[in-house]
């Protein structure tokens, strides 16, 4: 779910909405909470895409360890930008949280966010007590917070149906269902497919026929 603090108001959709919310309006700052890394890439592209037409062309990323020097989230480290260049700022939390350095780094960004830039933490296999920490609250009063659920097998056929959407094509209830057994609860190998349908039908609706012809081989790649 996607919770947005606005006015004092809290706004609350779906993830699969994030395509138009960011359409509309860029918030400085995005939190993203997954079990898999290929549900986290999928909603920062949305925003790294939408965030290319605002002109946020320079992106760094940093993969967070224990080691790892938050100083880059201090906006008084920096040389003064004359042009006003507008940066990405990502941060990958994997499998633990900032620490108590980069928690005190983020919270006291999150007060003031730098108006020209955009801040990207996705956060893979973290516990649930995460979502409710100090640090990730102070960023959901400043931007948006998404949380992606494991996908359940007897979810998978509907994961596919809206993953599919999103690259503007439909897929037949039947078809899904195939993709989804052939695919084994695999979401990384489940999203090649729907890229690889998406190449051979473009702006056509995916019906059984077509599935079974583009996953014919599947099965030949995981012998």
């Amino acid at each position: 779910y996607v919770y947005k603090r606005q006015h004092q108001k809290i706004m609350k959709t779906n993830s699969k909405n994030l395509r138009e919310l960011v359409r509309k309006e860029l918030n400085p700052v995005y939190l993203f909470f997954a079990e898999e890394s290929i549900q986290l890439t999928s909603l920062t592209d949305l925003v790294l895409l939408a965030a290319k037409d605002s002109n946020f062309d320079e992106k760094t990323t940093y993969v967070v360890s224990k080691d790892t020097d938050w100083s880059f989230l201090d906006s008084n480290n920096e040389n003064l930008d004359l042009f006003g260049s507008k940066k990405i700022i990502e941060i990958k939390l994997l499998g633990s949280g900032p620490g108590n350095k980069g928690s005190k780094a983020i919270k006291e960004y999150s007060l003031v966010p730098d108006p020209n830039k955009l801040l990207i933490i996705s956060a893979e296999g973290l516990d649930k007590k995460s979502q409710s920490s100090v640090w990730s609250k102070s960023l959901e009063k400043n931007g948006i917070m998404v949380v992606e659920n494991p996908i359940p097998l007897n979810s998978m056929p509907k994961w596919i149906q809206d993953q599919a959407e999103l690259s503007n094509m439909k897929v037949e209830n039947e078809a899904a269902i195939l993709l989804s057994e052939k695919t084994e609860g695999n979401l990384l190998a489940a999203t090649q497919e729907i890229m690889k349908l998406s190449l051979l039908y473009p702006d056509k609706e995916i019906g059984l026929e077509e599935m079974e012809a583009c996953i014919s081989n599947l099965s030949l790649i995981h012998i």
